[in-house]
């Protein structure tokens, strides 16, 4: 009802709307029903929760706001039918463009976006921060690794099949804005990461670095994700409790451990999806 609002109360035509992925690891599930929404004690699914949290309390509802929404999650998104027909639904080899992809929720809506354009149709892509779904994690690392692989050849095959549209001024923020972004980003982004890691880590070991300028690096990047993590809880909350105290508390002390490991390992799993694109 939440995610549906979104089409009834916009005076613009909304053509898709996706709201947030809330992992249920840890919920005390009964009969499909979750009686207790809880944080998962265990750190892998309770690291991808602080990371959803920060994903779609800031990063969709920006982009929303911006007018520049790339992706609806295909665990829970409406979208308006006539609209995906008129591009023949999902990308696959047996359809109009005779090719596969691996990340078809992102797919779509950016092929919606591209068709919209060049037909001249005014539309709106949004997103509601209100409009929640529960949905299993993964809770080890092959699994997780799996997962972020086929996310990252998903956006290269995306970013490569529709590479006309980046920085291209007929398709609006999208092309100037959004794929820019997710080239710089999320594409080269995990690369010039992890370069920086082992430059830095080899200058400290060569006695490269002062101790000041360590600390600072540690400290803001600490400040950063805290008051990131911090924010996204707040969002979260804002509108009745989700989850007890304690596990916001925990959430924030997992915000804090996962930047010396966890996310050094998910930028890894995404370098490592570049194999056999």
């Amino acid at each position: 009802l939440a995610l549906t609002s979104s089409f009834l109360d916009s005076r613009e035509t909304v053509v898709a709307s996706g709201g947030n992925i809330m992992p249920a690891n840890g919920c005390v599930i009964d009969r499909g029903q979750i009686t207790e929404r809880r944080v998962a004690k265990r750190p892998i699914p309770a690291f991808q929760t602080i990371e959803y949290l920060r994903s779609f309390m800031t990063g969709r509802l920006g982009w929303s706001r911006l007018g520049a929404l790339m992706i609806i999650s295909g665990a829970f998104g409406i979208f308006r039918r006539e609209e995906v027909i008129a591009i023949n639904g999902y990308l696959t080899s047996r359809e109009k463009y005779e090719k596969d992809t691996v990340g078809e929720d992102m797919e779509l809506v950016i092929r919606l976006e591209r068709n919209l354009r060049e037909r001249g149709v005014p539309h709106k892509i949004t997103y509601n921060c209100l409009a929640n779904c529960w949905t299993e994690v993964p809770s080890t690392l092959s699994v997780l690794k799996r997962q972020r692989e086929r996310w990252q050849r998903g956006l290269l095959e995306i970013l490569s099949f529709h590479r006309t549209m980046i920085a291209n001024p007929r398709y609006g923020k999208y092309g100037l804005i959004g794929f820019p972004y997710y080239v710089v980003i999320e594409v080269a982004g995990a690369w010039f990461e992890l370069f920086a890691l082992v430059v830095f880590v080899a200058c400290i070991a060569a006695g490269a670095i002062d101790p000041s300028v360590f600390r600072f690096v540690v400290w803001t990047n600490l400040a950063y994700g805290l008051s990131l993590s911090a924010l996204s809880i707040f969002l979260n909350e804002r509108n009745g409790r989700v989850f007890p105290l304690h596990d916001r508390m925990a959430l924030m002390v997992a915000s804090v451990l996962e930047q010396a490991g966890f996310r050094q390992l998910v930028s890894f799993f995404r370098v490592s999806g570049y194999v056999g694109v």
